[in-house]
């Protein structure tokens, strides 16, 4: 395939992270992402005679396989370091990075928690290591390469991240986590504490139903439902 857009598998890699540095996973020969979305019935009496849905929760899972190692250095962390997470039940995150042939990078990263390591062997051959990975909250996005040209696929510059929102008030501006903003940009997706909510541009945010204030860069939700504590805002959102 001569498609320079185009990611090879190996150039798919799997990493933990591990004090704020992200480390490839052994020595790893596959990996995988998944999302899936739980679709529900929305129908209500102004639906007519079509079904009407809408999505409910969003989960996300991985895995990575590759040949046991016993050690960590700069270049891959252990299954052994996994399997002493995992035992702790801790919440670590993952960075998925997918690379095309013109060295442009993609990365999905999100808060995981370890459901399950198999560590294997044969005889004949080396020992291999498999961990399968459940995503925590929704996966950030990180900004794709652009593919230029105005053909069909064209990158949108689709982006998201999260918010820590301020108690007792109903509104999300200003900076991310990372310093990412959806100024000037098309909302596409809001989620408040794994709860997702439909997008507006006029009109009353209320009940299910957040408001895109595009003049003021801000996202409203319902003045009745005032951000608690331990409350998240994650957003995705494209250009103009």
């Amino acid at each position: 395939m001569t498609d320079s857009k185009a990611v090879h598998g190996k150039n798919m890699v799997a990493s933990i992270k591990v004090d704020g540095t992200f480390y490839p996973v052994f020595c790893g020969k596959s990996c995988s992402f998944s999302l899936t979305n739980e679709i529900i019935n929305r129908t209500g009496v102004n639906s007519g005679l079509g079904i009407l849905r809408r999505v409910r929760r969003t989960e996300f899972s991985g895995s990575a396989s590759g040949v046991t190692v016993t050690d960590n250095t700069a270049d891959r962390y252990s299954p052994f370091y996994l399997l002493q997470e995992a035992v702790r039940r801790a919440e670590n995150e993952w960075q998925f990075e997918f690379i095309n042939g013109d060295g442009e990078t993609v990365t999905i990263t999100g808060v995981f928690l370890i459901e399950g390591i198999e560590i294997s062997g044969d005889v004949a051959s080396f020992s291999q290591s498999t961990v399968n990975i459940i995503g925590s909250g929704l996966p950030v996005i990180d900004e794709s390469p652009s593919g230029g040209g105005g053909s069909p696929g064209t990158d949108e510059n689709v982006d998201s991240d999260w918010w820590v929102v301020t108690v007792g008030t109903n509104n999300v501006t200003g900076l991310s986590q990372d310093g990412k903003t959806f100024a000037g940009k098309k909302v596409l997706a809001v989620s408040r504490s794994a709860r997702d909510y439909y997008v507006i541009t006029s009109g009353t945010a209320t009940g299910d139903k957040v408001r895109h204030d595009t003049v003021n860069d801000m996202i409203l939700f319902d003045v009745a439902m005032p951000f608690e504590t331990g409350e998240t805002v994650w957003i995705m959102w494209k250009d103009l």
